[in-house]
């Protein structure tokens, strides 16, 4: 049902990915699976990643990240982080 990259729209904000794995089990595993092979170096599950995922600017805002961090916390292995709880949440079985 998920492909990579997203298709056929742009990513989601930082919300709206969180909103979608908490109600989309399906999504979670695959999403949760994405953002921990990119955090293992995969290449291809970081570009898919950062398919699905843009965090805005208010969303990095709301959370107190200083905009100096701003770019660096909008490639895929940093911002992933951000919701990594959430997955883990969602989809304990992908992870180790």
């Amino acid at each position: 049902m998920y492909t990579c990259p997203k298709e056929p729209t742009g990513p989601y904000s930082l919300w709206e990915v969180v909103d979608l794995i908490q109600r989309d089990k399906e999504f979670a595993e695959f999403f949760a699976g994405k953002v921990v092979a990119a955090n293992g170096g995969d290449l291809k599950a970081a570009a898919c990643v950062e398919s699905y995922l843009e965090p805005t600017n208010e969303d990095l805002q709301g959370l107190g990240i200083h905009e100096s961090q701003w770019g660096s916390m909008r490639k895929c292995t940093d911002v992933a982080l951000l919701i990594l709880v959430i997955a883990k949440q969602n989809a304990p079985d992908i992870f180790p």
